[in-house]
């Protein structure tokens, strides 16, 4: 069985796509995988896509969405353990192996998640006048491309289509609920890039739907 299965749902990165898998390819072993779904991109993404397609496995299903994108790479992929990286950001050198070792040494721990340091894309220039805040360092990494899960936890636990923005905090949110053991490490294992254009860019947007999810959690723990 394959041991890690990487998966990328991407969409207009081209930009950022090279340095995103660099950091991956650099990091897996001969028995892991790197699975990429092109979720509709316009831009070059695609033919970059395809001169990697000797070291991934690219699907192209057109514009299904984030979670369904997400979801569809989880369909194809054979790893024991899942891992995640979105297209505009990179690994930390040896975020794997941390991740991984965690999971070897700690058999209890149903997810492994590190740490997270945020950069400003090279682009920006004025970061306070698109609306970007100030970069964080060695922050709690409640991303997925900060984590390393049991293959059984993303069998049992799937992205949300309704929940696009808040794909990831509704993801945890049903994680928690299942009393799922996550061991936090103390190393970065995510370099986050802050950019305008991203999902997260739009505070407000993004605000108004963590709120949503959290109002569906709450009702699915209610009724439960």
């Amino acid at each position: 069985m394959t041991r890690v299965s990487v998966t990328l749902a991407v969409r207009d990165v081209a930009p950022w796509i090279d340095e995103a898998l660099d950091s991956v390819l650099a990091q897996i072993g001969p028995d892991d995988e790197v699975i990429v779904v092109d979720d509709g991109s316009t831009d070059a993404t695609p033919a970059l896509l395809s001169a990697r397609s000797e070291a991934v496995t690219v699907l192209s299903p057109g514009a299904i969405g984030l979670s369904n994108a997400r979801n569809l790479a989880l369909d194809h992929s054979t790893g024991r353990l899942m891992a995640f990286l979105d297209g505009d950001d990179r690994w930390a050198p040896g975020a794997l192996d941390r991740l991984v070792a965690v999971l070897d040494e700690h058999p209890e721990a149903d997810l492994a998640l590190g740490r997270t340091d945020e950069f400003l894309d090279s682009s920006v220039t004025d970061p306070a006048a698109i609306g970007l805040r100030t970069p964080q360092r060695d922050a709690l990494g409640w991303f997925l491309g900060a984590l390393v899960a049991r293959r059984d936890i993303t069998d049992a636990v799937r992205f949300d289509p309704d929940q696009p923005l808040a794909l990831t905090g509704d993801w945890l949110a049903r994680l928690r609920a299942r009393d799922v053991h996550i061991h936090e490490l103390a190393a970065v294992t995510l370099e986050r890039r802050l950019r305008p254009g991203s999902l997260t860019t739009d505070a407000t947007a993004y605000r108004e739907a963590m709120l949503r999810s959290l109002r569906t959690n709450l009702r699915r723990a209610r009724t439960g």
